[in-house]
Formats: C-alpha cells, structure tokens, sequence
C-alpha cells in the first residue's frame, strides 16, 4: 500500500453530475494487488505461479466540519464515479497521477470529535487503476 500526505493531494470524482474535487484530505492510500495461484505441473521440481485477476482500492482520510452533509455524502456506500483523478502531488505536468474510469465506494467510517472537525475514511474500489505521468 502506499500513502500520500501533504497539502497539495488532489482527489477528483466524476459522475452525471459533474465533478467534485474534495477538499478536506488529509492523506490518501492506494492498494493494488493480483490473486495468484500455485500449482505443481508434472515433472517440474517446483511450483508454479500462475496470476489471475488485479484489484485496486482508493482510502480517502479527511477531516469534515459536522455540518458539512454534502461533502460526508459524496462518500455514501454504493456512490458511484464514473471517473477519478488523483494526483498526489497536486497538478503539476510530469508528475505521477493515478486515473480509473470507474470507482464505487464500499465503506466510510467516522470518528467523533470534541472540536468542529470529524475525522472520515471513505475506501473506493476502481474498476481499472492506471497510473501515469500528468500531461
């Protein structure tokens, strides 16, 4: 897994609607990983590997005022995008950005707060996970 933190991450999610750029992140996790499967083949002295299907995961960590309903919502279980971009060191060409055409959210959890702020961790599946330098 590899995590991103600093002041200029961008997150941007795409749907019928439009597009929506979060602002209260704090960090941003990605996770990429393949199903593989051993098997002996006669003959051979050792085992095979033999991979099958890749899956990839978004965590999103923000503080959120409690009062802000549309922000927490734009993170609802079973949300749908149809695009996101994210750039973890802002939008500067030639920098890495990860995009997939397609993402649900599957889980968001909050933590209670004695200030203003709630601390909220949505996890995203991509359906596809492309990561490449910004043009």
């Amino acid at each position: 897994m590899t995590k991103f933190v600093g002041k200029n991450i961008q997150l941007k999610l795409t749907d019928g609607g439009g597009t929506y750029a979060a602002t209260q992140l704090q960090s941003v996790d990605t996770s990429e990983e393949v199903d593989t499967y051993m098997a002996e083949v006669a003959g051979d002295a050792n085992k095979t590997t033999f991979t099958g299907l890749k899956s990839s995961t978004l965590t999103v960590n923000m503080l959120v005022d409690k009062t802000e309903i549309t922000e927490q919502n734009k993170f609802a279980p079973g949300a749908e995008y149809t695009g996101v971009e994210f750039r973890p060191n802002g939008d500067v060409t030639g920098e890495m950005e990860i995009v997939s055409t397609r993402a649900v959210v599957i889980r968001r959890t909050f933590g209670a707060s004695v200030t203003a702020l709630t601390a909220m961790t949505a996890e995203l599946n991509l359906d596809n996970f492309t990561l490449q330098a910004q043009a």
